[in-house]
This record gives C-alpha cells, structure tokens and sequence, in this order.
C-alpha cells in the first residue's frame, strides 16, 4: 500500500507555458488501484462528499488487495493561506467501506482434479514470511504424486520441498516432459526463475490453480485455468482432507534430481576461484539467522536462488524487477524493523538508487555491494556480448569511485578483493554502527566464465538421466 500526493497548478494553467507544470492527472494510471483530483476551493461542491471520496481511495490502497492510489490536488497562488478550521477526525474515521470476498471454498470438482492427478506440482512465489503454510505444504509433501518447489523470496523451508528449482531442472533438460505436473499449485506472487517459467509454458498442465488471498491472478504460464481467492493455508488444508491421491513416483523423481544437483553443486563449489558465485557461497553462509534480508534486482537475486535457504527472511522489489529503489527500500524498511537489515546489492544498483542515503534518519543497513564493473548480468545471458561495443552499450562501466560516495553519504566503507579480505570485511561490517558498505570487487569476465561452467555441469547430468532412461 501506498498513497502519492500531489500538488498541481489549476487546471486552466495546464500546457500554457507555466513553469513546474506537467499533466499529472492520469499520469500514474496505469501502476495504481485509483486515483482522486482535488479542485479548487471555488469548486468544490460539497466537502462532506470529498472527505466520503478520500477515506474510500485511502481504503482502496489497502483492500481488496493492496497497492498505490494517487491524491492530485490543484492549488492557485498564493500557497501560503491558513486553514483556520477543519476537522480532521473527518478523514480519520475507521469505516470500513469495503465488503471482503468471501473466500473460495473447496468443491467437489476441484477435489476431483486434484484427487486423480499423478503428478502435482505446488509452485510458491514471493510471500511474506509465515509458519501456517509451512505446515500445511509439509503435508503435502509426503505424498508420493507431490512436489513442492520454493523461490527464497517465498520465505519457506521445509522438509522435502525443492528449493534450487534452476539447478534441478538443469539435470534433467527444458525438453524433458517427464517433470512436468498434470495439476499445477501456483501461491504467491512474482515468480524469479526463468528456468521454470519457460519450461512450465512448453509443458502446460492440465490444470493451473493459483490461490491467493487478495484475488491477484497472474497467468503466468499461459495455462491457468481456476483463480482461488483463498487463504493458501486454508484451502489446501481442507484439500488435503477430501483428496485421495493416486500411486505415483513424481515427488521422488523430483527429490532424485534435485540431490544430484545439490551434489553437484558443492563438488564444483569446492574448487571455484574468487568470484561472484564464490562470493554468495559465503555471504549466504553467514548472514545471521532470523536477519531481515533484502536483496537487489538483476544478478544479486538471481544467484540467491542457487543455494539453499538459509533461516531468513527474504524481501525483494519483484513484479516489475528494476533496479531502481532496492537501496531505498531497504532503508526505509530498515527504520521500523527491530531485526538487523541486510541489503545484498549490485554496483549498478547502488549507484542508481544513492539517493536512498540522502536523509537524516541513518537507517541500520548492512550493505553488501557487489562490484563486478557494470552490468554483470548481460555476461551471462546468451548473445549480448558478442555485440560490438558491448563494455560500452551493455556493460556500461562506470567512473564513480563507490569509497568516495559512500564518504560523501556519510556511509562507513569496507572494501574486499579476495576471500581473505571477504571474510575480515564482513565481521567488520556485522560489527559496525550505523549504515555501513563492504564493498566486495569480482573479476568480471571471470564471472561470466565460471557461471556458465556451473550450468553446463549441471547440464550434463540430464545425458546422464537420458541414458539411464535408455537402459530402462
């Protein structure tokens, strides 16, 4: 939720040459659940009914399902008159002026679908923390035609769910039917990986069910086919109790694959040189637990889903995934949280969002900066740098000296080059007072290399599936 206030010139100032004058009504319509134009005193009809229109667009911010509303208010010179009487408590009434849905119930189709499919796959994006669903999917997980699969934006962990979903299905191959679910259980919101996003599309489910409890429904994978406005927790424990599950070997061909990955993955951890991926091998091992996580668009949350959970929650600005803000949602989330707040970030990230030190609140953040000297991330993806010119139109390196910057911010500086200096910067950094940076400085060709020598080790294992597959 959020409310933006505006102010804006009278409407008959509007495209007249007036200086600090734009067309801002409409201007945010395409991001926000509504949107309220204040007019002038003069006109005004009845106040009664504007205090009426604002508590139901401040409602609006809240429920049914939360997001931002925006309040343009016109104002003619001069600013500066007083309001001698208004009573706010006007404004500040309580009412509720919307009704709630009443909350999908479980029916005998939707048991029966679930009840004849083999193969069920619960998919679970980004969520707030909480234990009530963890129990319920815990549940879900013995059975042997389930599969649970986890983002670390999901902020659960429990036993037999599947969170690395990228590397297992790297062991099998994209082409591979076999993985793919006849019903498949999307909870939560923004889904990070790419890997399953593509997979899911070219082996659609019979069925597709996302359940959430503000009724946001997003077709991801072009396959759905039931929106159930429930509370997760609730609908599927009392699925769990009408459903009688058919005989399958879905969830261990699943947790098979996801153990050789997981083997894979510490057999080539073990002897990769310094690099981005060496450097989330070891922040991801010590941050404390029980910390409040945030982590940065681009290559930051992206490398967290290659290694398994750790006891933290995790929060990330999903949906349209820009850089831009992550610093400053940190920040600001940072001066209400009681937990300690960590913030693993990119360079470009940073630098974009240096604004969000800017204030004189000295928000505790611990931030990691991973300085890889750009974007990163267009090393790793397919095809952009075999452009020409791809430092310069990619990449986009940058002069800015991150010490000097953080100096100006009146941020403390750590810097780490190695794994020794790493692991010396980050207990400096857990020890420290106030808003502090360890900057940690990767080779960057390097990482692109050693990335995709990880992934094509995971890769190989899928010959190794298809050839066992064979001799069966």
């Amino acid at each position: 939720p959020l409310i933006v206030i505006s102010a804006d010139r009278p409407w008959y100032r509007i495209d007249k040459g007036e200086g600090q004058t734009i067309r801002q009504r409409g201007a945010l319509a395409n991001f926000i659940r509504g949107e309220l134009n204040i007019p002038l005193d003069e006109e005004k009809p009845d106040y009664d009914l504007l205090d009426i229109s604002i508590q139901k667009l401040i409602r609006r911010s809240t429920s049914p399902a939360p997001g931002p509303v925006h309040f343009n208010i016109e104002f003619e010179e001069p600013l500066y008159n007083r309001l001698d009487d208004y009573d706010m408590t006007k404004i500040l009434k309580t009412d509720t002026l919307f009704a709630t849905k009443d909350f999908d119930i479980v029916d005998d189709r939707l048991s029966g679908i679930a009840g004849s499919a083999e193969k069920i796959m619960i998919l679970c994006g980004q969520m707030k923390p909480g234990k009530g669903l963890k129990d319920v999917l815990e549940k879900w997980a013995v059975n042997d035609n389930v599969v649970v699969l986890t983002e670390t934006t999901a902020n659960l962990q429990g036993k037999d769910f599947i969170p690395s979903i990228d590397k297992t299905i790297l062991t099998f191959g994209e082409e591979n039917p076999v993985f793919s679910p006849d019903l498949l259980i999307t909870l939560g919101d923004a889904v990070i990986s790419k890997i399953v996003k593509r997979y899911l599309r070219r082996h659609q489910p019979d069925f597709h069910w996302h359940i959430h409890p503000d009724g946001i429904f997003n077709n991801t994978f072009d396959a759905l086919s039931d929106e159930i406005y429930a509370e997760p927790s609730e609908f599927l424990g009392d699925l769990l109790e009408k459903a009688v599950f058919p005989a399958s070997d879905y969830r261990e061909i699943w947790l098979h694959q996801y153990r050789k990955a997981c083997k894979t993955h510490n057999k080539f951890l073990k002897t990769a040189p310094f690099s981005d991926l060496k450097v989330f091998e070891f922040i991801l091992s010590v941050i404390p637990e029980g910390a409040d996580l945030h982590i940065a668009n681009s290559s930051p949350v992206r490398y967290q889903q290659l290694f398994e959970p750790r006891p933290v929650n995790t929060f990330s600005n999903r949906g349209t995934s820009g850089i831009d803000g992550c610093s400053s949602t940190a920040a600001g989330y940072a001066l209400k949280s009681k937990k300690q707040v960590w913030l693993i970030t990119g360079d470009i990230a940073f630098l974009y969002d240096s604004n969000a030190w800017w204030n004189n609140y000295r928000p505790e953040v611990k931030v990691i900066l991973i300085n890889n000297g750009g974007g990163g991330i267009f090393r790793i993806l397919p095809g952009p740098e075999n452009i020409p010119d791809f430092e310069k139109w990619f990449e986009t390196p940058y002069p800015a000296d991150i010490a000097k910057l953080c100096n100006a911010f009146g941020l403390q500086h750590i810097k780490a080059g190695d794994e020794l200096s790493l692991k010396t910067g980050f207990d400096k950094l857990k020890d420290s007072e106030g808003p502090a940076v360890l900057e940690v400085v990767t080779p960057a060709e390097r990482n692109a290399v050693i990335l995709r020598d990880y992934f094509k080790t995971l890769n190989q294992l899928k010959h190794e599936y298809k050839k066992k597959m064979g001799d069966h």
